[in-house]
């Protein structure tokens, strides 16, 4: 599906529902829309997969379902895309099924043109379940999933400690990237950047959305920049620095009044033919 995500072309929702996992799960946007009527209402995709809280958010329930409808989408899209992969879950969360990554990598290797992006919170799941196929598919594991990039979500210094280690340790057929969306508190990434391919960072959107600092964005660009490492900051979310709440649409994503949106040159596709 076309995607207002900037640094996506597509998502691609194979796998459905998900659970909370860290701080950074609070105001997870997927739960959000999951829990509207126009997702989650009678007889639609997202029914029965968040529930009500006390203070009446929608929040998961825990349970997960196989989109059987979505798992081939990728193979109709004509020209190369840059895809999210489960924009909407984290393939990597302990209740889907292995069977059901299976058929997910069996049609990313399909598609070598494009490029996969998949992002976890559930870092030591994931370098289980890579090692596993890399070690089944050894001698072409590069060949066939070089196009597969891995990230994981670090939305603090307690995070990044606890989730870099571990995607670094992780035999990715492409490359290693982090979200630092919603970023909560000031990153400091010296000890990893020199492995990193990319950081994309941004504010939290909602109506309970946290305030992200001006000096955190600002200190993780400088960081990037001195270890030549693709940034890309997607917005301030629904708190601009100076401005205050407006909303996500009026404080944009300016830092320094510049568009810092860098994309490394192997998922950069717009030479692609359409």
């Amino acid at each position: 599906m076309t995607t207002g995500i900037e640094w996506a072309d597509e998502t691609w929702n194979p796998i459905r529902g998900c659970q909370i996992v860290s701080e950074g799960c609070a105001n997870c946007y997927a739960m959000r829309q999951a829990g509207h009527p126009r997702l989650g209402g009678p007889g639609k995709a997202y029914e029965g997969l968040t529930r009500k809280n006390a203070d009446g958010k929608s929040v998961w329930t825990g349970e997960v379902r196989f989109a059987e409808t979505q798992i081939d989408a990728p193979l109709k899209w004509k020209s190369p895309k840059r895809i999210f992969v489960c924009s909407m879950s984290d393939l990597f969360y302990e209740g889907v099924d292995d069977g059901w990554r299976h058929r997910i990598f069996d049609v990313m290797a399909q598609r070598p043109d494009h490029r996969f992006l998949l992002l976890t919170k559930r870092p030591d799941i994931a370098r289980k379940y890579f090692r596993r196929i890399a070690g089944v598919s050894s001698s072409s594991f590069s060949s066939l999933f070089g196009h597969v990039w891995l990230g994981v979500s670090v939305e603090n210094q307690d995070q990044a400690r606890a989730r870099i280690p571990i995607l670094l340790d992780t035999p990715v057929g492409g490359g290693r990237f982090i979200s630092a969306e919603p970023l909560l508190d000031e990153l400091n990434l010296q000890r990893w950047l020199n492995k990193l391919d990319w950081v994309i960072a941004g504010g939290e959107s909602g109506p309970d959305a946290r305030r992200t600092s001006g000096l955190w964005i600002m200190h993780l660009n400088n960081q990037c920049e001195d270890h030549d490492v693709p940034f890309f900051f997607k917005q301030w979310g629904e708190w601009h620095p100076t401005k205050g709440r407006v909303g996500r649409r009026r404080a944009g994503h300016l830092l320094y009044g510049e568009t810092f949106q860098a994309i490394p040159a192997q998922l950069d596709l717009s030479g692609g033919a359409a």
